[in-house]
């Protein structure tokens, strides 16, 4: 932080001084409370001056790394970030989604020893001052973003959101293109965007520059938001997923026997090893009221610390049903190029999802997709 400063020319407040001392002392309503009193209002990511803005991620990346830390239990905290940079060899980039997936990997990448993982979120990067923040850690070893980059990818989402809005329009009886909650409108002749689906995109098509700008770096992601021009380059990797230098031809027994067989092993550690192809969602749900709901652990054959550990399901959930949802994109007849492909995809989703349903049965997003898979497959039967 005080390296941050002294690079932007800005000095730190006390109060700023004080946040740092309180999370060297590890006092979480300390951090909480100094954290909120450097914000603007009631808004959790604005600071309240230009001055801070200049130095602001080193705080928000303290405060959220502050944050897991005093939400989860320390050995699953460890398990999740080791997961992911167990994984990883020096000079490749990670691109975290979540707020764990890009809090936790942050703090072990920090405090650990050897050489450093480069590690970034792809949540931040249509701030100008994130991207001065990574040419400042990472411009050495990175070909970082510049506000050329910036203005070009939000001008690119612009046109082409005028262009899916004109769709829509011109053809109200076919499939929509304005994805929901994305907010487009036309006012005094000119496209306006707003909304966390249009800053997504926006932060889509900025990782996607980053990701060409990088050629000799292999890159890794944990999904936020399902960002469509990655999923022709994606391959499960263990409980993240590798963006592949060239499209993906074809979803091959190896990839999805691989994957099926890590989160087989990795279920093991949460819940159990019991959900397999020809498990019913009927006895999903048995499991998850069961378990979950009225706490009956007799014949659980899991960690019972996870069945009490509310953001590991959540963050395990996401991970998992991401992957699904990568299988889903690949039953769309567009993009899988064989019937073996799709046959493949099917397969996987539904035992990707019915691992994301109970892990977390309570998770919007699982039941959500899992759904739509079961009922596009209805409709498609």
């Amino acid at each position: 932080m005080h390296a941050l400063a002294k690079h932007n020319k800005v000095d730190v407040p006390d109060d700023v001084e004080r946040f740092f001392e309180a999370v060297e002392g590890g006092r979480w309503e300390e951090i909480d409370a100094a954290h909120k009193a450097l914000l603007l209002g009631g808004d959790l990511t604005t600071p309240r001056s230009a001055e801070l803005h200049q130095i602001w991620r080193a705080i928000q990346e303290t405060w959220g790394i502050a944050r897991e830390a005093h939400d989860w239990p320390a050995q699953k905290l460890l398990d999740y970030g080791e997961a992911v940079l167990g994984s990883l060899r020096p000079g490749m980039i990670y691109v975290g989604g979540t707020d764990p997936g890009c809090f936790i990997p942050t703090f072990l990448n920090e405090t650990a020893e050897g050489e450093h993982h480069i590690v970034l979120t792809q949540n931040a990067l249509a701030d100008g001052t994130y991207l001065d923040y990574l040419n400042f850690l990472y411009g050495d070893r990175l070909a970082t973003l510049t506000q050329d980059d910036s203005q070009r990818a939000f001008q690119e989402y612009l046109a082409d959101a005028q262009r899916r809005l004109e769709h829509d329009r011109r053809f109200p009886n076919e499939q929509r293109q304005i994805k929901p909650g994305e907010d487009v409108k036309i006012v005094e002749s000119r496209v306006q965007v707003s909304g966390q689906v249009a800053v997504m995109a926006i932060n889509g098509l900025l990782t996607k520059i980053i990701f060409d700008k990088n050629p000799d770096h292999a890159f890794y992601v944990e999904e936020s938001f399902p960002l469509d021009w990655m999923y022709p380059y994606e391959t499960p990797y263990g409980i993240i997923m590798k963006i592949n230098r060239d499209p993906v031809p074809e979803l091959t027994e190896e990839i999805v026997q691989r994957d099926h067989k890590f989160w087989s092993d990795y279920s093991e550690r949460l819940v159990g090893n019991w959900i397999t192809y020809d498990t019913t969602v009927s006895n999903i749900c048995a499991f998850a009221e069961k378990t979950y709901h009225h706490r009956d652990f007799k014949g659980f054959k899991g960690d019972p610390r996870f069945v009490r550990d509310n953001d590991g399901q959540k963050a395990f959930s996401k991970l998992r049903s991401s992957i699904a949802g990568l299988y889903n994109w690949w039953l769309d007849p567009r993009n899988g190029k064989s019937p073996d492909s799709q046959r493949r995809a099917l397969r996987e989703a539904e035992f990707a999802f019915k691992q994301a349903y109970a892990f977390c049965p309570y998770s919007p997003e699982a039941v959500f997709r899992y759904i739509n898979l079961l009922w596009s497959d209805l409709n498609h039967t």
